[in-house]
C-alpha cells in the first residue's frame, strides 16, 4: 500500500515546571505525569486543560487508563492509585511496591493488573477490591515495563538487556530476547499477539515474534536512542483513480509510532513492519510512512485513536463504550488530597 502522513501541530500546553516522565489516553482525556509530583489532565477533543491530579509524592513515572473510565497511576512514592475518570475521585491507594514504580499494565478485562518496580519485583492487583493477589521476585533485578498481550493470555516484562515473555496461567518465562548486539533495551509494545515491538539504546526499533524469539525486522530511521513506541489505527484513502465509476474506499490502517530522544517521530505501516523478509532479503526497513520534527528533547510519546473528520468513508472511528467494566470499588478513606481545580474552568489556558 503506497501512502505518507503529513504532521502538524494542533495545540501545546506548558504542562509542567518539571520534566514529563509518563503519559496515557484514555478516550478523550490525555494524563501527563511529570517531576513535579502532578498528574496534569486533558480534554483532547474540547482541547482544554482540566486541572491536575494531587495524591503522590515523588515524581509520576506510570500511567495508564483502562478504557476511558479509570486511570492508574504510579510514583517514585512506590504507590499505585486508582482513579474514575467521571470525577476524577482516588478510589483505592495500593501500598505494596518498596521504591519507584516502573511501569503498570491493566489486564484487557480491567479486574487484575501487573506492576514492576525498582524493588526487583512483579506484583499483581485485584482491580476490583483494590489489594495486592500475590508478589513474585524477579532474579533479572529491576523491571523496566509490563505488558500484556491483547488477548490477555499473556505478559512481558521487559529489562535492561532481556524480555521475558509470561504465561497467565502458571505465571512462568515461556521464553527470553534478548537483542543480538549488545545494546539496552528502552521500551515495547504488542501488536496483536504475536509481535512485540521494542524500542533500543541503538536508535533501532527491532520486531520480534513471540512465538519463536525470532528478530523478524529492524526499523532503520532514527538518530538517536529510541524514547517510546505507540500504534494508533488511522483512516486511508487512496487518490482518486481514472475511472471515476470507481470510489476510493477508506480502509483502517495500523499505524507505528516510534520516537528518539532528539525529537523526531516516524511513522510506519505495521502490515509491512510484520512481513516476514524472504530469504537473502534484507530485515532492514528503511521506508517510513513519514515523519515530525518536534525541536525538542522528547521523553515519552501516546498516540490518540481520535477524533477525525470525515475523509470519504460514512464512519472511520467510534468513540469507545461508555460502560464501566473490570474496575469497580468504593472510594478510598485514606486520601487528603484528591483533585485540584478538576472542574471546567473559565480561566485561559496556558
Amino acid at each position: 500500500m503506497d501512502m505518507s502522513l503529513r504532521l502538524s501541530p494542533i495545540f501545546a500546553f506548558s504542562a509542567h515546571i518539571g520534566c514529563i516522565k509518563s503519559l496515557a489516553i484514555g478516550g478523550q482525556f490525555l494524563a501527563s505525569g511529570s517531576t513535579d509530583e502532578k498528574i496534569q489532565l486533558y480534554d483532547l477533543k474540547r482541547r482544554k486543560e482540566l486541572g491536575a491530579l494531587l495524591q503522590h509524592q515523588g515524581t509520576i513515572t506510570a500511567l495508564t487508563f483502562h478504557n476511558k473510565t479509570h486511570m492508574l497511576s504510579g510514583s517514585d512514592d512506590g504507590k499505585i492509585c486508582v482513579w474514575r475518570s467521571k470525577d476524577w475521585e482516588c478510589l483505592k491507594i495500593m501500598k505494596g511496591h518498596q521504591n519507584t514504580v516502573h511501569s503498570i499494565a491493566i489486564h484487557p478485562s480491567g479486574k487484575i493488573a501487573l506492576s514492576v518496580a525498582a524493588d526487583h519485583s512483579v506484583r499483581l492487583w485485584n482491580l476490583l477490591l483494590g489489594k495486592q493477589a500475590s508478589m513474585t521476585r524477579l532474579p533479572q533485578g529491576a523491571g523496566l515495563k509490563v505488558v500484556w498481550n491483547p488477548s490477555g493470555t499473556g505478559y512481558s516484562i521487559m529489562f535492561d538487556q532481556e524480555i521475558g515473555i509470561f504465561d497467565m496461567a502458571t505465571a512462568k518465562c515461556i521464553r527470553t530476547i534478548k537483542p543480538a548486539k549488545k545494546t539496552r533495551f528502552n521500551t515495547m509494545h504488542y501488536y496483536k499477539d504475536g509481535y512485540l515491538i521494542v524500542g533500543c539504546e541503538d536508535k533501532m526499533v527491532r520486531v520480534y515474534n513471540t512465538s519463536t524469539g525470532d528478530l523478524i525486522k529492524v526499523l532503520v530511521g532514527h538518530g538517536a536512542r529510541i524514547k517510546d513506541v505507540d500504534m494508533v489505527t488511522v483512516p486511508f484513502t487512496p487518490e482518486e483513480t481514472s475511472n471515476k465509476e470507481m470510489r476510493a474506499e477508506t480502509k483502517m490502517v495500523d499505524v507505528l509510532t516510534s520516537v528518539s530522544s532528539d525529537g523526531v517521530v516516524l511513522f510506519w505501516n505495521l502490515e509491512e513492519v510484520v512481513m516476514v523478509a524472504k530469504d537473502g532479503e534484507d530485515i532492514n526497513m528503511k521506508k517510513s510512512l513519514g515523519e515530525f520534527k518536534t525541536d525538542m528533547r522528547v521523553t515519552c510519546l501516546a498516540a490518540q485513536k481520535g477524533y477525525w473528520k470525515n475523509v470519504g468513508a460514512e464512519t472511520v472511528a467510534a468513540e469507545e463504550s461508555d460502560e464501566e467494566e473490570g474496575i469497580d470499588m468504593e472510594p478510598t478513606q485514606d486520601s487528603d488530597e484528591k483533585s485540584d481545580d478538576l472542574e471546567d474552568s473559565d480561566e485561559d489556558d496556558e
